[in-house]
C-alpha cells in the first residue's frame, strides 16, 4: 500500500493545483477508506469521481471486495492518454483480476510485459514476483490451456520449464510436445535441451524429480471460494435449522482457515438451490462465472444430488453432497457423497465383522423393499467375498406376516448350526419395533450371538436393562464424541459468534468445509481438488470422518459398540 501511495503523489498534486479542490478532497477521503480496508466506503467515493485516478482505485477496491467483473469494468474506463504509470498500475490490477478469474494466459502476459518495462523498479518487481508465483502454481491442464493462448515464446518456455517436477511424466511429455509445436523461434528449443533429457523415460524423470510431484504453491492473495448450495426456507419450516446450521458451521471452518493463513483466504457463499431441480444449472453458472468457484457443499438431499452429477462435470467443480445416502452412480464424476450410502453401511459392517471381530457365520434379516434390504445384500456380497458364510438370508415382507420375526429367529439358536452374528439393518418407521422383537427373541437363546445393526439402532435406550448382556454393534454415518476437546471448542466458538447453540448439521457443515479447505491447503491449486478428495487419507472430523478410497462415496462408516454399561464406543 505504501508503494502505491508514493506512486500517486504526483497525480494527486496535479489534481489539487488544477483547481479541482473538491475532487481532490474526495479522492483523499476515498484513499483513506482504502488504506483502512473499508472498501465499501472507498467504492462509494471513488465511483463518483469519474476521473482516471477514481476509476483505478474503484477498480482496486472492487477487486478487494471480490467483485472482479465490476473491478475490470472500472479499469477499462481509464483513458488511454492517462499517465503511463497509472495505466500500468491498472494493468497490474488487471493481472490480479485475471488470476482470480482463472484466466491465467492473460495474467501471465500482462505480468511479463510489466517486467520488461519496469525491470528492477518496484512495479516490475511486483510483476516478477506474481509471475513467478503463478508459474509455481499452475496445474498441467492449466499450463496446456495457457500455452495455447499465449503468443510470447519466452512465456511458453517458462510454462514448460517450471512444470518439471510439478506434473507427472506423461503430462510433462505432452507439454513439451505442445511447447515444441507452438514456438515461433527455434532458439527456445535449444534453451529447453537441459530439461529434455529427463523426458527420455519415466525412470529418468523420476530420477531427476522424485517419485511424487511437488506441491503447487498458491500465489499471495489466492482466494478459495466455496458455495453452500442449499434450499432457502422460512424460519418456521422444519428444514430451516438444517440449512442454517450447515451454513454457519461452514462459516466457522472458513474463519478458522483464514485466521491460520496470511497469504490465502477462503470465502463461503450461500446459493439458493430451491427445492426443485429447475434452478440448479443457473446456480452453477452463477457460482462459476461470478465467483469462479472452487467447491460446493450441497445439494441437501438425493433427489437434487443426482442431476448435479452431470452439472459438476460440465463446470469441473467438486460438489460434496452432505446428506444424500441413496446410490447416485457418481463414479468418476466431480460429485462426492459425504454421507455413506446404505450399500456402504452393509459393506463396511461386513468388513469389520469378518476382519476385526473374526466372525465367519452370519444370519441376515431385513425388510424387503427398504433401504435396509440394500444394506443386507451389500453385507452378504462383501462377507462372502471375504470368505465368510451366510447361513440364513431372510429379506422378507415382514409387515405382511404382522412382524412375526420368530418364524425366522427360530433358526438362529441351533447348537448344531451355530452363528457368530445376526445382521439386522432395519430401516424406516417400523425399525424400532422390529429391533425390539428381534432382541426379545435373542435374549432367551442359549448361545451368545452378536447383533449387528444399522443407523436406526442409535435410537435405542441402551441404558435400559433389557439391552444388558447383549453383544451389539451398529453403523453410523455421523457420531459426536462428546468428550472431545475439539468439539467443546467448536461449540464455544459457535455460540460466541452467532449467539446460538449449534446442532448436528452445524457440525456436518463444519466438517465438510474443514475437510475441503485442508485438502485445498495440501494441494495448493483447486484444479487438483477432485483427485485429492478421492485419494485423501482418512480425515477425522467432529461428527463425520471422510475416506473415499479413490471413489465418490464416503467409505468412513463409524462402527459403534454398546458396552456393558450401555455406553457407545467408536471402533
Amino acid at each position: 500500500m505504501k508503494s502505491l501511495l508514493k506512486s500517486f503523489l504526483i497525480p494527486l498534486f496535479l489534481i489539487t493545483t488544477a483547481g479541482t479542490l473538491l475532487q481532490a478532497q474526495n479522492f483523499d477521503e476515498g484513499l483513506r477508506y482504502y488504506q483502512q480496508k473499508n472498501y465499501e466506503q472507498a467504492v462509494s467515493v471513488f465511483s463518483d469521481l469519474k476521473s482516471n485516478e477514481g476509476y483505478l482505485f474503484a477498480g482496486k477496491s472492487f477487486y478487494a471486495l471480490g467483485q472482479y467483473p465490476v473491478a475490470q469494468a472500472n479499469l477499462n474506463n481509464i483513458s488511454s492518454d492517462a499517465p503511463r504509470q497509472l495505466l500500468d498500475e491498472a494493468r497490474y490490477t488487471s493481472a490480479l483480476i485475471n488470476f482470480q478469474q482463472k484466466r491465467f494466459s492473460n495474467a501471465l502476459s500482462y505480468l511479463f510485459e510489466l517486467q520488461q518495462i519496469y525491470g528492477s523498479e518496484e512495479l516490475g518487481q511486483k510483476a516478477e514476483r506474481l509471475y513467478s508465483q503463478l508459474l509455481n502454481y499452475l496445474s498441467g491442464d492449466q499450463r496446456f490451456d495457457a500455452m495455447q493462448k499465449i503468443e510470447q515464446d519466452e512465456i511458453k518456455f517458462d510454462l514448460f520449464k517450471t512444470a518439471m517436477g510439478k506434473i507427472d511424466y506423461p503430462q510433462a511429455q505432452q507439454l513439451y510436445q505442445q511447447f515444441e509445436e507452438q514456438l515461433s523461434n527455434d532458439k527456445w528449443i535449444d534453451r529447453a535441451e537441459e530439461y529434455t533429457s529427463s523426458l527420455s523415460s519415466a525412470s529418468a524423470y523420476q530420477s531427476e524429480y522424485g517419485s511424487s510431484t511437488s506441491k503447487l504453491q498458491p500465489p499471495d492473495g489466492t482466494t478459495y471460494n466455496i458455495s453452500v448450495a442449499l434450499p432457502s426456507y422460512d424460519t418456521g419450516d422444519r428444514e430451516f435449522d438444517i440449512v442454517k446450521g450447515m451454513y454457519l458451521g461452514a462459516m466457522i471452518a472458513a474463519e478458522e482457515y483464514n485466521d491460520d493463513h496470511a497469504s490465502t483466504q477462503s470465502y463461503i457463499h450461500f446459493s439458493n438451490t430451491g427445492t426443485s431441480n429447475n434452478g440448479l444449472r443457473t446456480m452453477m453458472e452463477n457460482f462459476s462465472n461470478n465467483y469462479y468457484g472452487d467447491a460446493i457443499i450441497g445439494p441437501l438431499f438425493s433427489e437434487q444430488a443426482k442431476p448435479m452429477v452431470s452439472l459438476s462435470n460440465d463446470y469441473r467443480i467438486p460438489v460434496m453432497a452432505p446428506l444424500a445416502n441413496s446410490n447416485i452412480n457418481a463414479q468418476n464424476s466431480y460429485l462426492f457423497q459425504s454421507n455413506p450410502t446404505y450399500r456402504m453401511h452393509g459393506r463396511q459392517m461386513a468388513r469389520y465383522a469378518v476382519n476385526q471381530l473374526k466372525m465367519k457365520r452370519f444370519a441376515i434379516m431385513a425388510n424387503r423393499e427398504t433401504s435396509g434390504a440394500v444394506s443386507a445384500k451389500a453385507f452378504r456380497d462383501e462377507a462372502e467375498k471375504l470368505g465368510a458364510e451366510i447361513v440364513h438370508y431372510f429379506v422378507e415382507d415382514l409387515q405382511s406376516s404382522n412382524y412375526a420375526v420368530s418364524q425366522y429367529t427360530q433358526y438362529f439358536g441351533s447348537n448344531d448350526d451355530p452363528l457368530d452374528a445376526v445382521y439386522a439393518p432395519f430401516t424406516g418407521r417400523t425399525a424400532l419395533t422390529l429391533i425390539d422383537l428381534l432382541l426379545n427373541d435373542m435374549r432367551v437363546m442359549e448361545n451368545a450371538i452378536a447383533l449387528l445393526g444399522s443407523q436406526e439402532w442409535q435410537n435405542l435406550d441402551f441404558k435400559s436393562n433389557k439391552y444388558r448382556n447383549l453383544n451389539i454393534y451398529f453403523t453410523e454415518g455421523s457420531y459426536q464424541n462428546r468428550n472431545s476437546g475439539r468439539l467443546a471448542r467448536f461449540k464455544n466458538e459457535y455460540e460466541r459468534t452467532f449467539n446460538s447453540t449449534g446442532n448436528k448439521f452445524s457440525l456436518i457443515g463444519y466438517d465438510i468445509s474443514r475437510f475441503i479447505l485442508e485438502t485445498l491447503d495440501e494441494v495448493g491449486n483447486p484444479d487438483l481438488l477432485r483427485s485429492a478428495i478421492a485419494h485423501h487419507p482418512e480425515y477425522r472430523g467432529l461428527i463425520k470422518d471422510f475416506r473415499f478410497e479413490g471413489g465418490n462415496v464416503n467409505t468412513a462408516v463409524k462402527i459403534l459398540e454398546v458396552t456393558d454399561t450401555g455406553d457407545l464406543v467408536t471402533k
